[in-house]
């Protein structure tokens, strides 16, 4: 289980440094939670992620690793940020 949320996570975070960024000195903010469950969260200031979503599950396996590891996942996207995230039960 911990190295499947770790390939979770690593691939969240690359997508977020990768697509993500509009600057440079962008910030990509990782969030854990762990109570029972882990729930991480990585947000990035990426505004074309959303549009770029059913292409991007084709063209890497980073969405696809982590809807097919999670329990749930899912992502929201405003203007100006990108979240997603992912639920797995501790075991």
């Amino acid at each position: 289980m911990l190295a499947d949320i770790k390939l979770m996570v690593s691939e969240l975070v690359a997508s977020g440094v990768m697509h993500g960024s509009r600057e440079p000195d962008d910030a990509v903010v990782l969030d854990v939670l762990v109570n029972g469950e882990v729930r991480c969260r990585v947000l990035d200031h990426g505004t074309g992620f959303a549009n770029r979503v059913a292409q991007a599950r084709w063209r890497g396996w980073g969405l696809r690793v982590v809807e097919q590891l999670s329990d749930r996942w899912g992502m929201q996207c405003t203007s100006d940020r990108t979240e997603v995230w992912f639920e797995r039960q501790c075991a």
